[in-house]
């Protein structure tokens, strides 16, 4: 049943951007792509939960032993769950970009608790149908926020409507709209990205998967992958 949901959370945003004349059909074909492995991945953790509790005419000894081989609870867990799920073998991204740590494209996007008092997560800004630039100007010098604020621009210019620019801070930041600049007071947002002082960006589909972590020197590049989603055909 999760596998069945995340078919359709993942086929449903590239559907739409198809239907409404932003995508080109060719957006498609990521759809198995992506999501094959993952169906061949479902099927290995019902195997583990079969190995254990269904396999009639197996000993209960031979079965204990299979539970006690390394790593193989948090393995079966990661499996049944859906939290072992990514798209990392499948994803697309811009060559020669600078590595950066944290989650890869193609990861689950991680949630973060942003304020306590009103309720805030990362989650929260995910809730819409486009893309999400979050950026994290770091130790916030000016440097990075005018690179986050080019980026931002670019963006808006270039993808209007389609993607929505975030600035996540724990101190306030001058330049940016009320809207899209977002109080980070609980400080879990850097941790869970394994953000430093030279800050991030990063791009989150509309499934919520990572799409793309930068360093602010790669930040030019943000339009290169989004035109692979987003360009027509001709």
């Amino acid at each position: 049943m999760n596998g069945c949901m995340q078919d359709a959370f993942n086929l449903g945003w590239k559907l739409a951007a198809v239907v409404n004349g932003v995508s080109g059909q060719e957006i498609l074909d990521t759809y198995e792509l992506e999501r094959r492995p993952i169906g061949e991945q479902i099927s290995a953790g019902a195997k583990a939960t079969h190995d254990i509790v269904m396999a009639f005419g197996t000993g209960l000894e031979d079965r204990i032993k299979i539970t006690q081989q390394p790593q193989w609870q948090d393995n079966s867990i990661r499996l049944i769950s859906g939290l072992a799920h990514n798209y990392r073998d499948a994803v697309r991204v811009p060559h020669g970009l600078a590595p950066v740590p944290g989650p890869a494209p193609g990861d689950r996007a991680p949630d973060a608790l942003l304020t306590g008092e009103p309720r805030r997560r990362v989650f929260d800004l995910l809730r819409h149908p486009g893309f999400t630039l979050l950026a994290s100007p770091g130790d916030g010098e000016q440097g990075q926020l005018a690179v986050i604020g080019k980026a931002f621009n670019e963006i808006r210019d270039r993808f209007p409507g389609l993607v929505a620019t975030r600035l996540i801070s724990q101190e306030p930041a001058t330049g940016f709209d009320f809207d899209c600049s977002v109080p980070d007071t609980a400080g879990e947002f850097a941790g869970r990205y394994s953000i430093g002082g030279d800050g991030r960006l990063v791009l989150v589909r509309p499934d919520m998967y990572v799409g793309l972590s930068v360093a602010m020197d790669d930040a030019g590049r943000l339009a290169e992958y989004l035109d692979y989603w987003y360009q027509k055909e001709a």
